[in-house]
């Protein structure tokens, strides 16, 4: 890359041009590796975890609220001369406030003492350079819950819906805002149904809890997505214009 200073609008520029920093290979077996296509970021890219997958699918969601305006795997490595060592993060991602955000994830049991202090420098190194970095976990921010509701609305997304049971769907939602998921099951709405419009945008779910039969389905966003994965304080304008537009 070039002697842009890190975190300036020429760098991310470059950032995004370039090609990945470095090539999935998996840690030990080629069964680590996941191959998932992927639209904003333009055809199928490669994953090295689980975990990478579902930071992957809350990135692509994100991106398709219009919360997140890009976002790239294996972002760029960082200099010795600028981090103490070369350091490549899984993601980076800039939001629809232009905050610029770095990812590492990882999985929450083999997080040691000493990888916490070295996250807490890089997070403080980061921010002199007017970057934010994250640790993405599966038990914090990607709590089971939403692991588990991101994974279902893109499997859903991929399924074949009956014209009609989108139709129905959208009916009920417009008429009365929100309804149980046992309601639009009793009338013949399947959660298939649901987890597809949730992931087109135009039905919406409490996606950090657990399901049930009373769950409400809403038009509009209940809950500010990109605030409890990046710990920012929840963005009024965005979040009222993501209300607008789905009204």
């Amino acid at each position: 890359m070039s002697n842009s200073t890190i975190g300036s609008d020429a760098w991310k520029t470059l950032v995004f041009k370039e090609p990945p920093a470095r090539q999935i290979k998996g840690k030990r077996k080629w069964t680590h590796r996941h191959l998932i296509g992927c639209e904003p970021l333009g055809g199928l890219v490669w994953v090295e975890s689980r975990n990478e997958y579902a930071n992957l699918i809350a990135l692509e969601y994100l991106w398709r609220r219009g919360r997140i305006k890009r976002f790239k795997p294996q972002p760029f490595t960082t200099s010795k001369d600028d981090f103490g060592r070369e350091y490549t993060p899984d993601f980076m991602a800039i939001d629809d406030q232009e905050c610029c955000y770095v990812i590492e994830s990882k999985t929450a049991r083999f997080v040691a003492r000493e990888d916490e202090v070295e996250f807490e420098r890089l997070t403080g190194r980061f921010a002199e350079f007017g970057m934010g970095f994250q640790v993405w976990t599966d038990r914090t921010p990607l709590i089971h819950p939403l692991r588990h509701n991101l994974q279902n609305m893109r499997r859903a997304s991929a399924e074949w819906i009956a014209a009609e049971e989108t139709t129905r769907l959208r009916d009920i939602l417009g008429a009365s805002e929100s309804c149980s998921l046992r309601s639009l099951f009793d009338q013949d709405v399947d959660i298939t149904a649901v987890f597809k419009a949730c992931w087109d945008g135009y039905a919406y779910l409490p996606l950090t809890q657990v399901l049930g039969e009373q769950t409400l389905v809403s038009a509009k966003p209940m809950e500010d997505l990109l605030a409890h994965l990046f710990g920012v304080q929840p963005s009024l304008a965005s979040f009222w214009d993501n209300l607008l537009e789905a009204a």
